[in-house]
């Protein structure tokens, strides 16, 4: 085959070997020295993991969980560079953005498919059946991740919280309804919120995600810890926002994270960021930036009622500033934490101003690494507790598990400084200076004891207007008024979920099911923004069985499960021994019981999972059946799941047999991952895939012969990537990293039709002829929907290029074409088409009118207005009454 692949490191099962006396983080470390591609580190990190007890895997003895990495892996393969390197994304897309030249809809450029964007949720999650589960479905309901939180200075019901892929969010009712920010920007993290105290309209937000970054690796998990791409500030209360100067980062860094942004108490223009580059401060409100301090920085904290004593934490030691962060000077430990910490958050209150608390995150067997208290404003620390494991998954502490390098927080009661909340996967409460801790929150509904929070928080913060105390996590927002004792979510109404991939359901289209990142498969049973929760972890791939509404086939991290709605039963039926994580699932739309999982190969069941061919190929990039020939199928994939060496396939046998069509004329030399295919609904021989990478010039290709050979047809779209995409009777919409766009299928102008859809990546793309709707799920901010197929249209504006405009009852124009870039313009109309005075198409247009409601249907009528000239059909020639 002529196309350049990735070549991982290949490192056989047999050749890990496992030091004694060395920690597994230390030997994963360096094993993956000087490995610098996707494919070398995946290369290492799979069999690496694959060799351990699934406790390890899933994060026992100090190893980050092997499904983070995996999620890495999937989100970082659809965002490489042009030649499989990191980028940084943000940037990429920002600069995607700004060069976007395509006609925009709502423009005098625009091509007028119907409508705009509508969020679907999910605004709310209620709970399913459950009754063959014990309440298996009450673990880790939830909506999106919330990683950060700050407060209005004067009003407690404002409140702002960042999401990792959502943006920015406000409250001005504390919590019942909430408002996105920063849909005008692309798809950012948020990990510092500055309010500042003395103009509250002036915001600071500092971009990326520290959350998911490995200080025990070479590498940050770039893409999910989202790269930094600096702070922006807003002077009216988010409406707009402005990016303040670059960061002057260490030569050869491209991709850094933020973790904390915190701001001088009385100097409003002087504030300080923490990230995996540094600490960099500003004294003109951003104008310019200055590093004062290189390293891995994870929190900041002023000393209270001071403005020139600030405290940093790296992941094992802590630093103070006596002259508002211009030098540090390391604080001093009295006994050295055990095991060694990865992260360490930071705690102060105005009750005991000259005391730091500081918690080191790391598990040991039922311990960790250690609360540690300064009483002299952070010159020395005293360690206080080390059990139990309370930065581990059970209420009792007695595991050895942690993610402390995702998630590890820690809130001091502003009026009394002895009281502390800790929390990481749950939150624990120390009543005596951290000598002693309770657990107080837990991740199942029904486990009794303890109040449910959804697992893996992010931060704790005390409101200082009110005393209230809130929790961030990858469930959403909770608050506590009775000192952790009970918590209510507030989460309801952010639209922040990440979504993965989403299915309808054929015949009542409003009916959806998705798999989301951290809050598994949901379930939308009605028209509503209510997404019914089916269970927790990474939900993933989702495909409607054959005329079943009720039941469903999903993925769930590395899982394959057939579920039902009505009474919220889950059967496991995942390939016998296979562990790959974020298989493919899809039902046949016409054979009873006939279901493929895609891995590393397609797997073939004809009786709904219980038993499973493996059929070779590869479908973990994507699998298609044509719904006109079912029998017709289409896969992509590689044989080491998302990077390194990947084909595509198809089947004209229902999936018995596979036939490679990759190495066919055309197909691109140069790609990093198949993200979607698509097939189009008249001729099964028409089949469209989309790749992912900022590869400019290659994002959609199109073959007419069932993959024989191909066509780039990428011509005119930002060098975003490419993430989904679906055919209708006439046309072609793609959702990439920033927009959505349309072009009809016989050719012509891409048009950019996300006007008023968040720029973040559209994942999935549905369409419903029947009613007119396109349905797009995004990783970050849910599940939007348009009706491209409204009532009425009125064009008054110029047109220009290969544009078609269509409705179901009357189109009416006063347009000017003016015939001078080879226009081809058609108006279709299941009603009336009205040309008013001032229309005019001019010399050199191809003009088409057509009664036709939408896609269905063509009755060769024309129905002019009166007084209205109505040009001739086909191309406008000079001379000719126009």
């Amino acid at each position: 085959m002529a196309k350049r692949f990735i070549i991982g490191l290949l490192i056989s099962f047999s050749a890990i070997t496992f030091v004694a006396g060395q920690s597994l983080p230390d030997q994963l470390k360096q094993q993956l020295a000087g490995k610098q591609t996707l494919a070398e580190i995946m290369g290492v990190v799979d069999p690496f993991y694959l060799n351990l007890t699934e406790a390890q895997r899933n994060g026992a003895d100090g190893l980050v969980k092997y499904r983070h990495w995996k999620r890495w892996e999937w989100y970082m393969s659809r965002r490489l560079g042009p030649h499989a390197e990191f980028v940084n994304i943000q940037q990429m897309n920002m600069l995607a953005m700004a060069n976007d030249d395509t006609p925009k809809h709502g423009s005098s450029r625009n091509s007028m498919i119907a409508g705009s964007w509508t969020s679907l949720g999910l605004k709310k999650s209620s709970y399913s059946a459950d009754t063959l589960n014990g309440g298996n479905n009450t673990y880790a309901k939830g909506s999106g991740r919330v990683d950060r939180i700050a407060f209005h200075p004067t009003d407690p019901n404002i409140i702002y919280i960042g999401a990792p892929n959502g943006g920015l969010w406000r409250t001005n009712d504390g919590g019942t309804h909430w408002e996105c920010l920063t849909d005008t920007l692309p798809s950012i993290g948020i990990s510092g919120i500055v309010v500042t105290p003395s103009s509250p309209n002036t915001l600071y937000i500092l971009t990326g995600s520290g959350d998911l970054t490995n200080a025990n690796y070479f590498i940050n998990l770039f893409g999910l810890s989202a790269p930094c791409n600096g702070v922006y500030k807003s002077t009216n209360a988010g409406m707009t926002w402005t990016k303040t100067d670059t960061f002057p980062h260490s030569p050869g860094v491209f991709n850094y994270t933020g973790s904390d942004l915190v701001q001088n108490p009385t100097n409003a223009n002087v504030l300080m960021a923490a990230t995996s580059d540094g600490i960099f401060r500003t004294t003109n409100a951003g104008g310019t930036w200055t590093k004062v301090r290189p390293g891995l920085f994870f929190d900041l904290q002023y000393k209270p009622g001071s403005s020139t004593t600030i405290y940093a934490a790296k992941k094992d030691s802590i630093f103070y500033s006596t002259n508002d962060g211009v030098s540090w000077t390391a604080g001093t430990l009295n006994v050295a934490p055990n095991p060694a910490s990865i992260r360490i958050a930071l705690g102060v209150s105005p009750n005991r101003p000259n005391r730091v608390y500081a918690f080191f995150g790391k598990a040991g067997t039922n311990n960790f690494s250690g609360i540690y208290r300064s009483d002299n404003s952070g010159v020395s620390f005293t360690k206080k507790a080390t059990t139990p494991n309370i930065c581990g998954y059970f209420i009792n502490g007695m595991d050895n598990v942690d993610q402390a390098d995702y998630d590890l927080a820690i809130a001091v009661d502003p009026a009394n400084g002895n009281k502390l909340f800790l929390s990481s996967i749950n939150i624990w409460k120390s009543l005596d200076s951290a000598a002693t801790c309770v657990n107080v929150t837990g991740w199942y509904e029904n486990q009794g004891g303890p109040s449910f929070i959804h697992s893996d928080q992010h931060a704790i913060v005390y409101n200082p207007l009110n005393n209230k105390l809130y929790a961030c996590s990858d469930g959403g927002i909770y608050v506590s008024t009775d000192s952790g004792v009970t918590w209510t979510s507030l989460t309801d109404g952010l639209v922040i979920s990440q979504c993965y991939h989403l299915a309808q359901y054929e015949n009542v289209s409003y009916k959806l099911v998705g798999g989301l990142q951290d809050n598994g498969i949901k379930y939308r049973n009605t028209g509503s923004e209510d997404f019914i929760h089916m269970y927790g972890a990474d939900g993933f791939s989702t495909s409607f069985i054959e005329n079943d509404s009720n039941t469903f086939y999903v993925t769930i991290n590395s899982g394959v499960n057939r579920m039902k709605f009505s009474d919220g039963s889950i059967v496991g039926i995942t390939p016998s021994g296979d562990m790959q994580f974020y298989k493919e699932v899809l039902a046949h739309p016409t054979v009873p019981n006939l279901v493929f999982c895609g891995s590393n190969v397609i797997y073939r069941s004809t009786n709904n999972g219980a038993n499973w061919t493996n059929v070779g190929a590869s479908g973990i990039w994507g699998m298609k059946i044509s719904h006109l020939s079912p029998a017709r199928m289409y896969a992509a994939g590689g044989s080491s799941a998302f990077p390194g060496a990947g084909a595509m396939y198809t089947s004209s046998d229902t999936g018995k047999t596979w036939t490679l069509i990759s190495s066919n004329p055309g197909f691109p030399a140069n790609y990093n991952t198949v993200t979607d295919i698509a097939i189009d609904p008249l001729n099964a021989a028409n089949v469209y895939f989309t790749v992912g990478g900022f590869i400019a010039g290659s994002k959609i290709y199109k073959s007419t012969n069932f993959g024989g050979t191909w066509t780039n047809i990428s011509s005119g779209l930002p060098n975003s990537p490419a993430n989904s995409l679906v055919i209708t009777d006439d046309a072609i919409y793609v959702g990439t990293d920033i927009s959505v766009y349309y072009r009809l299928k016989s050719g012509g102008t891409w048009t950019n039709i996300g006007e008023n859809i968040p720029h973040c990546p559209v994942t999935q793309l549905l369409v419903d002829q029947d009613i007119g709707t396109l349905t797009a799920a995004t990783f970050g901010r849910g599940v939007w929907q348009r009706n491209y197929c409204i009532e009425d249209i009125d064009l008054t504006y110029p047109l220009a290029g290969k544009l078609e405009y269509k409705c179901n009852d009357q189109l009416t124009s006063s347009s000017l074409i003016t015939g001078t870039t080879n226009d081809t313009i058609s108006f279709k109309a299941g009603g009336k088409i009205k040309l008013l005075p001032g229309f005019k198409a001019g010399v050199g247009t191809y003009f088409t009118t057509k009664k036709e409601p939408c896609d269905n249907g063509t009755i060769p009528l024309i129905q002019p207005a009166p007084a209205a000239v109505l040009p001739s059909q086909g191309k406008v020639e000079k001379g000719k009454k126009n």
